[in-house]
């Protein structure tokens, strides 16, 4: 009836009065950051002086958002018998880091000093940071709520050079990445949704009842995302080929605690891999009889700490420049990267698929 303006015309002042609804948003962040650095040199050894470097950081961030639904008093009064009540709804959160690293510089052998005739210079260098984070938020319920995370990261690195030509590195180090304050700071909200949706575990059937609670938002308990690598190289340059150089890397890298994000949708449909993130009801005596599982009743789609991933492998880089004189310098680059394993354990109870030589988007 409504759609046939032409029988059932509406002015303009009514489509005004009865049908238009106004929402208003806005986002704004603020980012302050301060940073300083000290080094210079401890003492003398025989190779060369040791060094030492100093370095502090902090950062300030602050978000706010927020939205203001408008609709009609006069749609409300006709059909609620009162009038339109606004939505004001807004989110502050921030986060404060707090860096702190040493950094040391060690020559053993150097050109002041070569009691071995075949080792040209070997330096160590390592360093200790410290870093720490703390996210403020407000949940759905309008209670405030802090996220501190705190982990210390260390490299040790060494480099032997044994004649001009050639020089052998290696490096083991720890990565430490907190959560990002979105994933920990949106509020957390909840909605209710009739399940709509097939379930593997079910037959693949749709559940119409009960209905399904979907919790979304940030996740106050996440944990930071943690690393560890260990790296072994060759450097070739030849005395006569000159500008060319070859670079060869062995490395191995666990990376754990992942940040993941799935979508209420893909959890259900995915149960091997998102299953614990699901809540059920014990399933009946017939549908226990052929296996099926309880219907869902739950599911928690806020951002989790989940995968685990291992890898090793090699990359190789090649560089040549070519200097012609009145036409320039052409340089010349080529990168390969040999993964010997790359496996992923996707969430804690999914199992581990090693994805070397796989292809996606």
């Amino acid at each position: 009836m409504l759609a046939d303006h032409s029988a059932n015309p509406v002015s303009p002042q009514v489509a005004a009065d009865y049908f238009t609804n106004v929402r208003h948003s806005f986002n704004r962040g603020v980012q302050k950051e301060g940073n300083v650095r000290v080094l210079g040199e401890l003492f003398n050894l025989p190779a060369g002086p040791m060094r030492l470097s100093a370095a502090g950081k902090f950062q300030n961030w602050t978000f706010d958002s927020g939205q203001n639904f408008r609709g009609s008093d006069a749609y409300s009064q006709l059909v609620h018998g009162v009038a339109y009540q606004e939505n004001l709804s807004s989110s502050e959160a921030s986060r404060d880091i707090v860096y702190g690293a040493l950094e040391l510089s060690v020559p053993i052998f150097g050109r002041d000093w070569r009691p071995l005739p075949l080792l040209q210079s070997w330096e160590i260098q390592a360093s200790l940071s410290l870093e720490e984070s703390s996210t403020e938020g407000v949940n759905s319920d309008g209670e405030a709520f802090v996220n501190d995370q705190s982990a210390d990261s260390n490299v040790v690195a060494t480099k032997l050079q044994f004649t001009p030509d050639i020089v052998i590195r290696g490096s083991y180090s720890e990565g430490f990445y907190p959560p990002n304050w979105s994933d920990v700071s949106l509020p957390s909200s909840t909605t209710i949704l009739p399940g709509f949706f097939a379930d593997p575990k079910r037959g693949n059937t749709r559940q119409f009842t009960p209905n399904m609670t979907i919790t979304m938002g940030g996740n106050p308990g996440l944990e930071p995302e943690t690393a560890e690598s260990f790296n072994a190289g060759l450097i070739l340059t030849l005395r006569f080929l000159p500008n060319f150089s070859l670079n060869l890397d062995f490395w191995s890298i666990e990376k754990a605690n992942a940040i993941v994000s799935q979508s209420f949708v893909a959890i259900i449909a995915n149960p091997e891999a998102f299953g614990f993130l699901t809540t059920r009801e014990e399933p009946t005596a017939a549908e226990a009889e052929i296996g099926w599982l309880g219907r869902i009743t739950e599911v928690d789609s806020r951002t989790f700490n989940a995968s685990i991933t291992r890898t090793k492998g090699a990359d190789v880089r090649l560089r040549y420049c070519y200097e012609t004189g009145d036409l320039g310098t052409f340089s010349f680059n080529a990168n390969a990267t040999f993964p010997n394993n790359f496996d992923l354990l996707a969430t804690p109870t999914a199992p581990m698929v090693d994805q070397a030589g796989g292809a996606g988007p």
